[in-house]
């Protein structure tokens, strides 16, 4: 395969990580940089013959977000006051340029060197977690968390914000800024690593090294999507007769007693006090309150409050892309969800559902459903283990149009099935392309 696509490949796979360092260039990340240098070369050398069968529909929302958006700006007639109109502008911008990494990822991605590259670094990654965790354990000391120099791109309110909600705790970050990021990019690796184990047991010590590292974050939404994911793998097998099944009862026996020394292990250490207070609280804190104000309400609920709120109108087009803060404190909306101390970025944070009906409106979700709709008809099991975490994780994560959104969505093309034509099933590191 090309060099270049190869090159490209890595760097999709290794944008996620590098998102979260700055670069040279005010208002670009690292991550961001690497993908826009790498798609000039591509397309330098390639032209602009791109095939976007599979990613035609990602387009057309993409454009119907921004036709609602100014049919929005238009009725409201708002002065921007919060947050100008450049910098407005400069988000639609980016916010293409994340469906333009995911377009031309869907139809160049070299699929066997991107899911090496990929798999290599979720063992690294969990194990540096593991390896943090046990040195905090066992000589009050953990390896750090920054390991570029290089500043952390995101704003630093917001780090504040959710490092105050968990310093009464440890929680694992690895080398990244936030636990939760850590276990974002680790899940994709674990529906992989669940399917790859029906093929040799090897692999069953992958499953194990990367379902710790996603529990020793802490994160809630990986504990939550670390089980979904066992659970979908499980039924997954028992629904379709196909998959080839070798395991024999000892081994069976010894991989649950396994799990079940670790999960008894983690539990006396007390890593899993704080995700299980926290899952269990979800209904305590839609109730409002004190705990309201907490990751969790802001996370989950605070969106969703925003919208009911809305006039009839502006639910039905939204307020538009990358306007949530200037509607927000224009109209003086404030919820049962909102910190006591405000900035603007936690005016405007809200989960990505959330965020896409308040920014788009009814008409925009319906449309983003039927996308949703159409790529599940099109991917293969393995890859649709990892379309469901990422379903799961837009009721928690920021933005549709994301970092992570740009890793999920190529991760899942790669196990894309054109039905017209061709069939591309890519598994392990074949690629069978059959008449």
């Amino acid at each position: 395969m090309d060099q270049k696509n190869k090159f490209f490949s890595f760097c999709i796979v290794m944008s996620t990580f590098f998102h979260q360092y700055g670069s040279f260039l005010p208002g670009v990340t690292l991550g961001e940089l690497m993908l826009i240098l790498t798609l000039a070369f591509v397309l330098l050398f390639d032209g602009f013959d791109l095939n976007i069968e599979k990613t035609k529909m990602l387009i057309q929302f993409y454009g119907l977000c921004l036709l609602l958006t100014l049919l929005s700006f238009l009725l409201q007639q708002h002065d921007f006051i919060a947050v100008s109109t450049f910098k407005v502008f400069s988000r639609w911008v980016r916010y293409f340029a994340y469906v333009v990494f995911i377009v031309i990822s869907a139809d160049k991605l070299n699929a066997n060197y991107a899911l090496k590259v990929y798999r290599y670094f979720c063992i690294f990654i969990s194990f540096y977690i593991i390896l943090q965790t046990l040195g905090y354990y066992a000589f009050n000391f953990a390896l750090p968390i920054k390991i570029l120099p290089l500043p952390f791109s995101r704003e630093s309110d917001m780090y504040e914000l959710f490092s105050g909600f968990d310093k009464y705790y440890y929680r694992a970050y690895g080398p990244f800024a936030e636990p939760g990021y850590a276990a974002k990019f680790l899940l994709p690796g674990l529906a992989l690593s669940l399917y790859d184990s029906l093929n040799g047991h090897k692999n069953i010590a992958l499953v194990m090294l990367i379902s710790a590292g996603i529990i020793f974050t802490t994160s809630v939404q990986g504990l939550l999507l670390c089980v979904f994911s066992y659970i979908y793998f499980g039924f997954s097998l028992l629904l379709n007769k196909k998959f080839p099944i070798s395991f024999k009862p000892v081994k069976i026996f010894f991989i649950g007693l396994s799990v079940l020394i670790l999960t008894c292990v983690f539990y006396s250490l007390g890593i899993f006090d704080t995700p299980i207070e926290r899952i269990s609280s979800i209904y305590t804190v839609s109730q409002g309150g004190t705990l309201a104000r907490g990751s969790t309400g802001i996370r989950v609920y605070r969106g969703f409050a925003l919208f009911a709120v809305l006039p009839i109108l502006y639910k039905i087009i939204g307020v538009g892309l990358g306007n949530l803060g200037n509607f927000v404190i224009e109209n003086n909306i404030y919820t049962n969800f909102d910190y006591f101390f405000t900035s603007l970025n936690q005016f405007e944070y809200v989960n990505a559902i959330s965020g896409l009906l308040l920014s788009s409106g009814i008409i925009g979700g319906i449309y983003f459903v039927s996308l949703l709709t159409s790529l599940v008809k099109h991917i293969t099991n393995q890859y649709k283990l990892i379309f469901f975490q990422m379903v799961i994780l837009f009721f928690g994560d920021d933005s549709i149009f994301s970092m992570h959104a740009v890793l999920y969505f190529s991760l899942i093309y790669i196990g894309y099935v054109n039905t017209n034509n061709y069939t591309y099933l890519r598994y392990e590191n074949e690629i069978v392309k059959q008449r």
